[in-house]
């Protein structure tokens, strides 16, 4: 596992971090890849498949800062893009690198790599989004029921029944 200080040593952004945040807290790095899917690997490690995002507390900012070119995006093709300060977009709270795969040989495979990722990340949300309309719909199940058994004890006769809540 990539300890949190070799992390903070292997991305090239660590310089641009210091002068655009100064002192602020947890700051977050992210490298993504286009297409998506790429692997990242920081000085030989796997990182994760793009996009990585990491929070970077500042205290491990004073070490040595490490070079250009220690991070890249490894597509499923084979092809290797290393991460470059002209990819850098910045906030005040965040900085992210993007590797831009160029066209030729491979490309075909890895966009349509990326575009199975993006059909499973659609899949997904659609599974989240009935589970989260089971859940209401269950919920309001639960609610409608236990208003019906509150009313039928009220009816009933007991006087305690009209303070439950559901």
């Amino acid at each position: 596992m990539v300890t949190i200080m070799k992390l903070f040593n292997i991305f090239f952004l660590v310089f641009l971090m210091l002068t655009l945040i100064g002192c602020a807290s947890n700051p977050r790095i992210t490298l993504h890849s286009n297409p998506q899917g790429a692997s990242i690997y920081c000085q030989g490690e796997l990182l994760g498949e793009a996009p990585q995002t990491r929070k970077v507390p500042i205290e491990h900012f004073k070490g040595a800062l490490p070079r250009p070119g220690d991070c890249a995006a490894v597509w499923v093709s084979g092809k290797k893009v290393y991460y470059q300060s002209q990819s850098i977009t910045k906030d005040t709270r965040q900085i992210s690198a993007t590797a831009i795969r160029p066209r030729g040989e491979g490309y075909a495979q890895d966009a349509a790599y990326a575009m199975h990722l993006r059909q499973i990340e659609q899949a997904r949300q659609a599974a989240e989004q009935q589970a989260q309309a089971a859940r209401a719909a269950e919920a309001g199940a639960n609610r409608r029921a236990c208003k019906a058994r509150r009313a039928a004890a009220v009816a009933g006769g007991n006087p305690y029944a009209a303070a439950t809540y559901c």
